[in-house]
């Protein structure tokens, strides 16, 4: 009964948003006033089908942009470039106007806001939004053709979405594959669903009706469709405080607007703290050189976990809360969607160049030795470990823990992950600590059965390079040694991790 309640609640929330950013009386549906679709069918010219290609970048990460007209050079395609607005512009916009949503909200629907001002100026009436932190496939211009080439009304078209869709035509296989990949008893093949690409990947691209699309990093939007946001957006900021992805996903859902999504994606996002591109960038290449198949989650912010604190009444808040939270937001994530073991990644780290064969090496000791009798198993820990392996080579080892410390790279069980939902939510309201630390407690504890590489083969970049939002450079770089890094490889680290010490250095 809660449940349908719940779902009552949440649906009536989700209508009312609808009707209140598009009006009554603005119903898509409505065949005197349809949805206009100018998709030329061209897909192989300049702008893709679409009358133009808007590209949206920050002003202080110039390499994104570059990064953008390498892949346009090399596509033939033709982009308008736009400069979001930045949060202290969105500061002064939400003292002046009074707005209540977030600066960093303001900062989004304000640069989508000046996009649609100008379709609406240009009489522009199909146009492809991008961010300039993306990633396409080489044969986009096909994958376009193919998937689109029947689509005749919409409103919007989600290009790339960064979570899986219930209407989504593939999901059911690939929940399929990916329980086949689990259930394996060979421990090459174990927890592949991290580490190889879908393998629906290769098939051809097929357009289906969203019913809860996700990202707005790669979407096509009518004319007609922008001129309804660009008249709503003024009022909207002054009233609802909420994600503008989160708005066009309610809208898509009661079906207040005729949305279509690609699957699978032609165009992959990393995702991370909205203004950390430098790691959005780096995760990308590792994910790029080591064909990782990586499915981010939105992290929680430290206003969002301030918030939680002062509600929930929890002992710790700020960045370390929002660390906290958002891995206990992982976690749901694989008990609602039954994953039997999920690798975890935070957005700093670090890879050595032969990556997969020395995770090959450890889970075959880890199937010889624990078979599936195992909580969790860090990649890389930030600090030595009393039962650790004392080698002098470079050749990785794999140990039981004693008091595992950093979560920036391990992979965690379906049923570990339920109990450390229910013990972590404990400890916010009567220990105030890190929560590595109380992970770290309760390995020492026997709480949890966590098992280690030595030395690490995933490490922490470190903040003299990547300045932290959790801790100042002040409190000690949390840089650590590599033999052949993948990052310094590309170019992308100043320091040879090399040189640097194994473990962490704390004042």
């Amino acid at each position: 009964m809660k449940l349908a309640q719940l779902k009552y609640s949440f649906l009536t929330i989700a209508c009312f948003t609808a009707l209140y950013l598009f009006g009554t009386s603005l119903e898509v549906n409505d065949p005197k006033n349809p949805p206009v679709s100018t998709i030329n069918g061209d897909f192989t010219n300049k702008t893709l089908g679409f009358q133009r290609i808007y590209v949206i970048y920050q002003q202080d990460e110039l390499s994104s942009k570059s990064n953008f007209e390498a892949i346009a050079a090399l596509l033939d395609i033709s982009a308008t470039f736009i400069k979001q607005t930045t949060v202290p512009q969105a500061t002064v916009l939400k003292q002046i106007k009074r707005y209540v949503a977030s600066t960093p909200q303001i900062a989004e629907l304000d640069t989508h806001a000046r996009i649609y001002a100008q379709m609406v100026r240009d009489n522009i009436e199909s146009a492809l939004i991008l961010d300039s932190n993306i990633d396409v496939e080489l044969d986009l211009k096909e994958r376009l053709a193919s998937a689109l080439s029947d689509v005749d009304l919409y409103d919007i078209i989600f290009v790339g979405h960064s979570y899986a869709d219930p209407a989504e035509p593939q999901a059911k296989d690939t929940l399929t594959i990916l329980a086949q990949t689990n259930q394996t008893t060979d421990p090459s093949q174990l927890m592949q669903r991290m580490w190889t690409k879908r393998k629906f990947s290769s098939q051809q691209p097929r357009v289906f009706r969203t019913t809860f699309p996700k990202g707005i990093f790669a979407y096509a939007i009518n004319g007609r469709t922008a001129r309804r946001l660009h008249r709503r957006f003024p009022l909207w900021l002054t009233r609802v405080n909420e994600d503008f992805e989160f708005i066009l996903a309610d809208v898509a859902m009661v079906g207040m607007s005729i949305a279509y999504s690609i699957s699978p994606p032609p165009i992959i996002l990393v995702l991370n703290m909205p203004h950390r591109h430098e790691r959005r960038r780096n995760m990308n290449a590792l994910a790029r050189v080591h064909n990782l198949d990586l499915t981010y989650a939105k992290t929680v912010n430290r206003d969002e976990a301030n918030v939680e604190a002062i509600n929930n009444g929890y002992l710790i808040n700020g960045t370390h809360l929002a660390c906290y939270l958002s891995h206990l937001s992982l976690y749901r994530r694989i008990i609602a969607e039954n994953i039997q073991t999920a690798l975890i990644f935070e957005d700093d780290v670090d890879m050595e160049w032969d990556l997969k064969q020395r995770h090959k090496q450890i889970m075959d000791e880890v199937q010889l030795e624990y078979q599936n009798d195992w909580d969790m198993l860090y990649l890389g820990h930030c600090t030595s470990d009393i039962n650790e392996p004392q080698q002098a080579g470079t050749d990785v080892e794999l140990y039981e823990a004693e008091y595992p410390m950093c979560l920036h790279a391990y992979a965690v069980t379906l049923e570990c992950a339920k109990r450390l939902l229910v013990l972590l939510e404990e400890r916010l309201k009567t220990v105030g600590k890190d929560i590595d630390l109380i992970l770290a407690v309760g390995t020492q504890f026997g709480a949890i059965t966590v098992l280690g590489a030595s030395p690490p083969y995933v490490v922490q970049v470190g903040r003299q390079e990547l300045t932290s939002d959790i801790s100042l450079l002040s409190e000690g770089d949390t840089a650590q040694r590599l033999f052949h890094s993948t990052l310094f490889h590309l170019g992308y680290r100043n320091i040879d991790p090399r040189t640097l010490p194994k473990y962490i250095q704390v004042p």
